[in-house]
């Protein structure tokens, strides 16, 4: 399964596929949430969702470069690749970021980040080596073999950011 969930600038981006666990075991309940009913009237709840982002090596923070105008582009900011960069046969991510709007106050300028994976579900930054860190405003991402040479070719969409009104 491949979802994501972006969150305001100074949050963690939770990648679902990397950053959840699915157990098997137990059930956790939300107020919000109801849990199945079997016909027998007792709660079915197989699969329990912890948080193991920590432990994944990933580090990555998103922004939407928020100003408080709402441009339209804060809500269809960056994307994510899950490719092979490295010919390992293990699947890295490379996830696009933001940028600071007109009238936003970042303290940092975002980056994107290749994260290459080093098995058992732990991955490494390795965007300075590539470098892979650009910082414009992702919009989009898109992997393929484009010179035909058997490595993976990564086109980024950017939005320029000049134009943004005052």
């Amino acid at each position: 399964m491949l979802g994501f969930c972006f969150r305001r600038a100074g949050l963690p981006l939770t990648f679902i596929s990397v950053a959840w666990l699915i157990a098997a075991t137990g059930c956790g309940h939300s107020r919000h949430v109801h849990p199945a009913r079997t016909p027998t009237g007792t709660t079915d709840c197989p699969i329990q969702l912890r948080d193991v982002s920590g432990q994944t090596g990933i580090s990555f923070v998103h922004t939407d470069g928020h100003s408080g105008h709402y441009y339209i582009v804060e809500t269809i900011t960056a994307g994510v690749a899950l490719l092979d960069y490295d010919g390992d046969g293990l699947i890295d991510i490379y996830f696009l970021n933001g940028a600071p709007l007109r009238g936003s106050h970042a303290k940092t300028t975002p980056r994107n980040a290749l994260y290459r994976n080093e098995g058992h579900w732990h991955f490494r930054d390795v965007t300075r080596a590539t470098g892979l860190g650009d910082t414009g405003y992702g919009l989009g991402v898109a992997v393929a073999d484009y010179d035909n040479d058997g490595d993976p070719d990564i086109y980024v969409n950017n939005w320029p950011q000049r134009v943004i009104p005052q």
